[in-house]
């Protein structure tokens, strides 16, 4: 879902054909939105290469599955991953964000560790990653969502993070700030990545914006 196809030249004798991000052909033209010296105000990066999955408590087993989610519980000690970021949807539901490049598959680690507690639902090839930071980025985010991000604060949980599931700029997006309060992350459906992409530059003209693309690294922290 939301792929296209594009031949290589040396592939088109063959007829061949490879699968290609959305954001694939945007992402090169992507640039500075200002000439000058001047400090970076914001950076909207995309960032591939994320692995996530969906949890789902069975009845009784809420608090259990939580607690194997909260740092230093069992799932985090079983994956390796420090920074997995366990996002609240709703009670007893969870969605899971971790970088791809630990050494163990995220969803089946869980789904084995989860038997008896909880269904597991792989979701790796099914969200885009977006992160906004900078010190203008509550003011970018403020022009795109009805959320008050500026009194966001974070909730108790496994998590850690202030997280909800809205509409930017028309889009279905979760959108979730880490505990460190740095910056934001925008999770999309990646058919809908490039209209985001689109949409977020020009809600950011008149801001010194950045539009990068960066590899997967560690998401604990902006």
């Amino acid at each position: 879902k939301g792929s296209v196809c594009v031949a290589d030249e040396d592939d088109r004798m063959n007829t061949r054909w490879r699968p290609r991000h959305p954001l694939q052909a945007a992402e090169r033209a992507a640039s500075r939105w200002h000439g000058d010296d001047q400090p970076v105000e914001v950076v909207i990066e995309h960032v591939p290469g994320m692995g996530f999955c969906q949890v789902f408590a069975r009845r009784g087993q809420a608090a259990a599955v939580e607690q194997a989610l909260a740092v230093g519980g069992e799932a985090r000690t079983a994956l390796g991953c420090s920074d997995l970021v366990a996002m609240p949807l709703a009670p007893g539901h969870w969605l899971l964000m971790g970088c791809l490049e630990q050494p163990v598959n995220l969803a089946s680690t869980l789904a084995g560790l989860f038997a008896s507690m909880a269904d597991v639902s792989d979701q790796g090839h099914a969200r885009s990653l977006f992160r906004i930071h900078g010190p203008a980025s509550t003011t970018l985010l403020a022009r795109c969502c009805s959320l008050d991000l500026e009194q966001a604060a974070p909730p108790r949980g496994a998590s850690g993070v202030v997280v909800a599931q809205t509409v930017v700029l028309g889009i279905p997006a979760v959108i979730h700030r880490p505990a460190t309060g740095a910056g934001f992350e925008l999770l999309v459906y990646p058919g809908f990545a490039l209209s985001l992409w689109q949409s977020l530059q020009e809600a950011a003209r008149g801001l010194r914006a950045d539009f990068l693309q960066q590899p997967s690294q560690r998401i604990g922290g902006i």
